[in-house]
Order: C-alpha cells, then sequence, then structure tokens
C-alpha cells in the first residue's frame, strides 16, 4: 500500500514547495527509490502537455448511447416513404427501363411476324409462277428462305420484275 506521507511529499515537490526538513526527507526518499526522480520528470512532462480539447463531460455516453440505440423499423409513412425524391427517382426509373424493354422486344415481335409475312408471300408467287415444278409446301420454302441473310434485308416495298416473272411462268 501506498504511504499518504510520501504522497503527500510528493504532492508537494511537484507544486514545489518543500521547507528545509522536507527537502531532506524528499533527498533521503530518492536515494532510497531511484525511479521516483523518473517519475517526477514524467509528471512534469505531462503537466507540460497542451490541455485536451474541451469534451462534454457525458460525450463517451451519448456516442455510446447512439451506437447502441436501435434502428428505426416503425416508419409511419410506409409506402409514402417511395413518394420523396430518392425514391421517387427509382421508381420512375425502373418504371421507364420496363417501358423501353416492353417497347423494344414488341417492335422485335413485330418485325418477326412482318418478315414471316412477307416470306410467306414470296413463296406463294414462287409456287404460281412455277406451277409445274414439283409441289414445294410453302412452310418448307418459309424455312429455307429465313435463312438468307440477302432476304432479310430485301425492303418491304421491293419493285415488281414482271419481266423475270413473265421468264419464270414461260419454261
Amino acid at each position: 500500500m501506498k504511504n499518504p506521507d510520501i504522497e503527500e511529499l510528493i504532492d508537494k515537490v511537484m507544486a514545489g514547495r518543500l521547507t528545509a526538513e522536507e527537502e531532506r526527507r524528499w533527498a533521503a526518499l530518492v536515494l532510497q527509490q531511484p525511479d521516483l526522480e523518473e517519475n517526477m520528470a514524467l509528471g512534469e512532462a505531462l503537466r507540460n502537455l497542451s490541455p485536451p480539447p474541451e469534451v462534454s463531460s457525458n460525450f463517451t455516453s451519448r456516442v455510446l448511447e447512439e451506437l447502441n440505440r436501435p434502428a428505426r423499423t416503425d416508419r409511419a409513412d410506409g409506402w409514402l416513404e417511395w413518394l420523396r425524391w430518392p425514391g421517387f427517382a427509382r421508381l420512375t426509373g425502373a418504371a421507364a427501363v420496363l417501358a423501353v424493354g416492353f417497347i423494344v422486344l414488341q417492335n422485335q415481335h413485330q418485325r418477326r411476324e412482318q418478315m414471316d409475312k412477307t416470306v410467306r408471300t414470296f413463296a406463294g408467287v414462287v409456287s404460281a409462277v412455277a406451277p409445274n415444278q414439283p409441289s414445294a409446301q410453302p412452310e418448307a420454302v418459309v424455312a429455307v428462305l429465313k435463312d438468307f441473310e440477302a432476304i432479310r434485308r430485301l425492303p418491304d416495298s421491293a419493285p415488281v420484275d414482271y419481266g423475270l416473272l413473265a421468264a419464270l411462268g414461260s419454261n
């Protein structure tokens, strides 16, 4: 245990108010415990440090209280939160992406139907122009003609070459 007399003497040394009797006691104490002088130097260095920033006395407890506070999950306005700016922007963006995707898919579907219709019409013209050829089912002709990139790139309103049709029909 610590001696209260020694602690009082150390406090007086730190304050710099020793009497002659206390100086003799201090010198004897330093001879017995040489680390006391190092401790005094350390105490002096700590006193010379700048003071810590002022913080309210309950700062730590308030920070810990804020960290341990449960997150609010019971929102009274629930779905109304989506109508505020960030949620509304996300909702609008998602709706726009879905609408554009639907329009693109619908357009591709219509193009495929138009291509099928054009190829079937062409197959009908081929079978009408060459009636003495072995009959081919329109589905087989459509299946063969769908694979040709040149036919796919034909414009929808290509001019009809009546001379070619006449030459094919005169066989």
